[in-house]
C-alpha cells in the first residue's frame, strides 16, 4: 500500500463524519480508475443485492463491482443485502478506502497488520491494521481491518468484525456480525450470532444469546441461554445478566423500561431457570425451573422442592443504622387471636402435612402494607408469607398476656394479703370467745 492511500485512509478516519454507504461508491472508484484519459468503467449491474434497484446508474455499478472484488461483503444474507440507507463509521470508510487502494491481496509482513493467520477461503483477508488476529475457517473474520487480538474458528466466525478487538468465536457464525463489540467469546453454534456493539459479553453453548446486539456484561453458558434478548437502544450499554443452564433466561426481553431497569441485572442457575423471565429484574433463582414471580426477588429450588436448610439458621440484616421510622409494634395478642393456623399438603408435594398459614387469610388481617406478605407479579397474583416476621406480633402477644399475668398476680397477692389480715382478725375473735366461754365453764357452780 503506498504512503498516499496510507494517508487517505488515515485521514477519513481520523476526520471523516458518517455518510451514507452509497456515496462510498464515488471516492473508492479513485482506486480501480485507470486515470482521466482511460477511466475504468464496471459492467452494469445484475441486481444482485436485493434492497438496491438495478439499473441504478453509477453508483449501484461500482456497488456490485466492489462487491465483486471483495471491497464490500454487504450487511446481510438470505437474501444479500447492502443497506444503501445505513450510516459508515470512519474505521469502515478507512478500511473501503484501503481495499480499493490497495486491492485484496494480503499483507506483507511488514505491514501493521502483522502476526495475523488466516486459513480458509476468505478468512482474514483485510487485515490492514489490527495485528494478532487469528482466523480457521471459511470467511472467517473476513471484513477485518482494524480489529485485533481476535481469534475466529469456524465458519464465518466474526465475519463482518471491522473495529472490534479482543474478541473470541468458535463455531459456525459465532459472532457473525460483530463489527465494534470488544471482548467477547462465543462459543457454539450462532452463539452471539447477532453481537454488533455488545462488549464483555461470554456465551458458551448453541445459540446462547443469539440475538443480543449491543448489550454488555452478560455471560450464557449452555444451550439457548439469553437467547432471545435483543434490545438494541442505538448503542453499547450493560444487561448483567448470568444464565448457566440451557435455556436459562431464554426468554429475557429488556426494553429500556424502569430507567432501563426492566430485564437487567438477573442471575439463573439451573436448567430452565427464569425461563420465561422477560422484563424482571435483579431476580436470582437457582435450581432447575426456578423462578421468580416479581421483581427483586432471589429463589432457591423449583416447586417440587421438599427441604431447604443448612447447620446454620438464616441471619436477616437488623442493625439500627439500616433501619427509619422505627416505632414500638402496635400488633400483638389482638392479631395472634385472630390467626388461623392450619394443617395442610402441598398440591405435588411429598404427601407429608404441613403446618402454617393461609396467605389470604393473613392478607384480610393486615392487608397489602406489610412485607409478611409476598404478593406475586404474575397474572394469578400468587402469595407467599415471611413467617419470620410474625415473630415480632408473637412476642408482643407475650408480652401482653405477662402483663396481665402480672396484673393478675398483684391483685391476686392483695386479696391473699387482705384475706389473710381478715381471717387473722377472725381468728383473734374467735380466740378471745374461746378464751370468755373457757372462763365461763370454770367459774364455780353457785349453791343454792
Amino acid at each position: 500500500m503506498t504512503s498516499r492511500s496510507r494517508f487517505v485512509a488515515t485521514l477519513i478516519f481520523v476526520m471523516g463524519a458518517a455518510i451514507a454507504a452509497p456515496a462510498l461508491a464515488q471516492p473508492a472508484a479513485a482506486g480501480k480508475a485507470g486515470g482521466p484519459d482511460n477511466p475504468y468503467v464496471p459492467p452494469a449491474c445484475s441486481g444482485i443485492f436485493s434492497d438496491v434497484a438495478c439499473p441504478g446508474g453509477f453508483a449501484v455499478n461500482w456497488i456490485e463491482q466492489f462487491y465483486g472484488d471483495g471491497i464490500t461483503a454487504g450487511c446481510g444474507t438470505n437474501p444479500l443485502r447492502y443497506c444503501p440507507d445505513a450510516t459508515v463509521t470512519r474505521a469502515q470508510m478507512a478500511v473501503f478506502v484501503e481495499k480499493a487502494m490497495r486491492g485484496t491481496a494480503p499483507w506483507s509482513p511488514g505491514d501493521l497488520g502483522n502476526q495475523n493467520t488466516g486459513i480458509g477461503a476468505g478468512s482474514l483477508p483485510f487485515s490492514a491494521y489490527g495485528p494478532a488476529n487469528t482466523a480457521f475457517g471459511a470467511s472467517a473474520l473476513a471484513a477485518d481491518g482494524l480489529g485485533d487480538s481476535n481469534t475466529a474458528v469456524g465458519a464465518s466466525a466474526l465475519k463482518l468484525n471491522t473495529t472490534g478487538s479482543g474478541n473470541t468465536a468458535v463455531g459456525d457464525q459465532a459472532l457473525y456480525p460483530n463489527t465494534n463489540g470488544q471482548d467477547n467469546t462465543a462459543v457454539g453454534l450462532a452463539s452471539l450470532g447477532s453481537n454488533t456493539l455488545g462488549s464483555d459479553n461470554t456465551a458458551v453453548g448453541v445459540v446462547a444469546m443469539e440475538f443480543n446486539t449491543t448489550a454488555g456484561r452478560n455471560t450464557a453458558v449452555g444451550s439457548g441461554a439469553l437467547q432471545s434478548q435483543s434490545y438494541d437502544p442505538g448503542y453499547n450499554w450493560v444487561s448483567n445478566n448470568t444464565a448457566v443452564g440451557s435455556y436459562a433466561l431464554t426468554s429475557n426481553q429488556p426494553d429500556g423500561g424502569n430507567g432501563n431497569l426492566n430485564g437487567t441485572n438477573n442471575t439463573a442457575v439451573g436448567v430452565e431457570a427464569l425461563e420465561f423471565n422477560t422484563t424482571g429484574y435483579y431476580d436470582t433463582a437457582v435450581g432447575v425451573d426456578a423462578y421468580c414471580d416479581a421483581t427483586d426477588q432471589v429463589r432457591l429450588g423449583n416447586f417440587y422442592v421438599g427441604s431447604i436448610g443448612g447447620k446454620v439458621g438464616w441471619s436477616a440484616l437488623s442493625d439500627a443504622r439500616a433501619k427509619e421510622n422505627i416505632h414500638d409494634l402496635d400488633l400483638g395478642l389482638g392479631l395472634v387471636m385472630q390467626l388461623r393456623p392450619v394443617s395442610f399438603r402441598y398440591k405435588g408435594g411429598n404427601g407429608r402435612t404441613d403446618m402454617g398459614f393461609v396467605a389470604q387469610d393473613v392478607e384480610a388481617l393486615l392487608g397489602d402494607g406489610y412485607n409478611v406478605l409476598g404478593i406475586g407479579g404474575d397474572t394469578d397474583r400468587t402469595l407467599s408469607l415471611r413467617y419470620t416476621d410474625l415473630i415480632a406480633p408473637l412476642v408482643k402477644a407475650v408480652q401482653e398476656q405477662q402483663a396481665t399475668i402480672e396484673a393478675q398476680r398483684a391483685q391476686i397477692e392483695a386479696l391473699k394479703a387482705q384475706h389473710e389480715s381478715e381471717m387473722e382478725a377472725v381468728l383473734a375473735r374467735v380466740a378471745k370467745l374461746e378464751a370468755t366461754a373457757q372462763r365461763e365453764r370454770d367459774r364455780p357452780a353457785a349453791v343454792e
